[in-house]
């Protein structure tokens, strides 16, 4: 299981007015000691006016920056928001192939569907954007492995335009759908695509079975949007690793959580029961915060492997929590690395050649 580092750039209240800058150096810092610390991907994802839940508005851009920071690690768009009003699927296409250069093919492209704000903010019809996401995920892998490209549908009309640059990846970057849902499981799979868990309140009982339906779907795609199926589940979890289990309750580790619960479920405005948080007595319980020393860490982590996931997106920056913190959470997991991908050397394996 390879594990990785999932970035929002929180940036919570009270504010001053350099408050925004020293949030994305820090983030820019956070991603350097993952790549040398080993984890395999860092993943950034893409909000719109969410205030303090994320200051990541424009994430193709600070994963550019990152690219030329760092040397191995896997950067990981999670998620583009596919609607063709937010996001049109040429411009997804050329930004990320370029991406994909400057980093020297270390890419991850993920596509999801807008939150509701977002949806209202873009004047975009919550009804339609579950079409215009899998549309999006059948057009950009065709638009960066054929010489020119055409389309049309209801929502769009695409004449023979050339997208360049290709990838650097060949025949292209792995591809991801954002899941909340056992139902959206189940979409990846039979799209071919990866699934990228961010339904953060699942127990393991239930991630197990999102896992299962996954593997089903996946097993019957015949026919998969992309050159080749890539066959990954991805799932978040909220982490802060500490020396022990005591000296991560003092850091505020679980008041953190607690804060990211609160305000993500607002800022999102969460309808589905994996997105709606707990009650802050049944806080601590939940599979998904892992809170501890390093012995509690490994040891909740590798449950995860057991239920069959192949990547954690770790969210470390967390709230309130001081930057210093958070880097020490980030060294401290990084040490377990080695043990919970089987010495594999972290970065995942890039996609199978053109044959």
């Amino acid at each position: 299981m390879k594990i990785d580092v999932l970035s929002e750039i929180q940036d919570p209240r009270p504010w001053d007015g350099g408050h925004e800058h020293r949030r994305i150096v820090q983030t820019l810092e956070q991603a350097e000691l993952a790549d040398e610390l080993g984890y395999a991907s860092w993943w950034q994802v893409e909000r719109h006016g969410a205030e303090e839940l994320s200051l990541s508005s424009a994430p193709e851009l600070l994963l550019t920056a990152i690219s030329q920071r760092t040397r191995r690690i896997r950067l990981g768009h999670s998620a583009v928001l596919a609607p063709y009003r937010v996001n049109h699927p040429i411009r997804v296409a050329e930004r990320a192939a370029l991406l994909d250069h400057l980093s020297e093919g270390r890419l991850e492209l993920g596509l999801a569907r807008p939150s509701a704000p977002e949806c209202r903010a873009f004047n975009v019809d919550p009804d339609q954007a579950r079409e215009q996401l899998h549309q999006a995920l059948e057009m950009i892998p065709t638009m960066w492995t054929c010489e020119r490209f055409s389309w049309k549908s209801r929502h769009l009309e695409i004449q023979d335009v050339a997208v360049v640059p290709r990838p650097h990846q060949r025949p292209h970057p792995p591809l991801w759908l954002e899941c909340t849902s056992p139902a959206s499981f189940v979409e990846a799979g039979h799209l071919g695509v990866g699934a990228l868990g961010t339904g953060l309140w699942a127990s393991r009982a239930q991630v197990r079975n999102m896992v299962s339906l996954y593997r089903r779907a996946i097993r019957e795609c015949s026919r998969p949007v992309g050159e080749f199926v890539n066959d990954q589940v991805a799932f978040l979890v909220l982490a802060h690793c500490a020396d022990s289990d005591e000296e991560a309750k003092r850091a505020g580790a679980l008041h953190a959580a607690a804060w990211y619960a609160r305000t993500a479920s607002a800022a999102l405005e969460a309808e589905d029961r994996f997105l709606q948080p707990p009650d802050w007595d049944a806080l601590g319980g939940q599979d998904s915060i892992v809170v501890g020393g390093q012995e509690t860490c490994l040891r909740e982590l590798a449950a995860f492997a057991e239920l069959g996931v192949d990547r954690l997106l770790t969210l470390h920056q967390l709230g309130p929590l001081p930057h210093q913190a958070v880097l020490r959470s980030i060294r401290r997991l990084g040490a377990l690395v080695p043990e919970l991908d089987g010495g594999g050397g972290g970065a995942p394996a890039p996609p199978p050649p053109v044959t």
